[in-house]
């Protein structure tokens, strides 16, 4: 069973007369600012220092940067650049080690990831397309105008190809996926461990990446990204290590092929009340 709002279709070229007898070569201290830039945006990401990383994205992005689900990587290596607009922008492409959940076992895998840059008031500024979808296999450019997947060309196009109709139409699909608890108590100060099981009530698999929103110094959650069978539960372990001046925390659980969220408070038990 499927729920395609939106073909996504990959072109691929064959042969270097596509794009032209070869790619022009940077001037040097354009590509050498990038790779360093580059590098230190995937170590931040990497130690998950995101108040540093955040430095390096766009202001356009930097909401959608403060929402999104921050991957975690145990190495990275930068591959190859690929420039474009008179280097005025670039596709990074770097090799990583991510730590993927499969059936309840931790596995390292080897993926290529392309980060998107492009120059903004002199410096080399990480940025997110929309229109772009990054897969193990390379940036993948969604065609919005495209009929839906199935319909073999028979469907109608839709007339509203707008963001917010897509989210209408994505809400309005039934979306049987929760947790057990709407929210996690922890003893302030006191290390602890809690559980949360997400269930998966679809009739697909579906992925599940988790990440903590607001204090992930004092909190941590595993697995962080996983894929669930239909109608299986999911166990998820949040971590609390109590540290000074600690902020407002909760679980993020991003759903996909749906791109929804699901929110869990993570709240210290109030003491109770002594009696006169």
């Amino acid at each position: 069973m499927s729920f395609p709002l939106r073909l996504i279709v990959i072109f691929v070229a064959v042969g270097a007369g596509v794009f032209g007898q070869g790619a022009a070569v940077p001037p040097p201290e354009i590509d050498k600012a990038l790779r360093e830039r580059a590098a230190q945006f995937m170590q931040y990401t990497m130690d998950r220092t995101y108040s540093k990383a955040y430095a390096f994205v766009a202001d356009d992005d930097k909401d959608w940067y403060l929402s999104s689900g921050k991957p975690q990587y145990t190495k990275f290596e930068i591959e190859s650049i690929e420039y474009a607009d008179g280097f005025q922008t670039a596709t990074v492409k770097t090799k990583v080690t991510r730590v993927l959940s499969m059936n309840g076992h931790d596995m390292n895998t080897d993926l290529v990831v392309a980060y998107l840059w492009k120059i903004a008031d002199g410096k080399w500024m990480w940025y997110h397309d929309p229109d772009v979808l990054d897969t193990p296999f390379g940036p993948v450019r969604i065609d919005r105008t495209l009929p839906p997947a199935g319909t073999r060309g028979g469907g109608p196009v839709p007339k509203d190809m707008s963001q917010e109709a897509a989210s209408k139409a994505a809400g309005n699909l039934k979306l049987d996926a929760t947790t057990d608890k709407k929210e996690l108590l922890f003893e302030e100060g006191q290390l602890s461990d809690q559980e949360l099981i997400f269930h998966n009530g679809l009739s697909g698999i579906v992925r599940v990446e988790a990440d903590i929103i607001g204090d992930y110094r004092a909190y941590s959650v595993e697995p962080s990204d996983i894929q669930v069978q239909p109608g299986a539960d999911l166990k998820l372990h949040v971590h609390y290590k109590p540290i000074q001046n600690s902020i407002d925390a909760s679980v993020r659980l991003v759903i996909e092929p749906f791109n929804r969220t699901l929110i869990v408070p993570l709240k210290y038990k109030t003491a109770p009340t002594p009696a006169p």
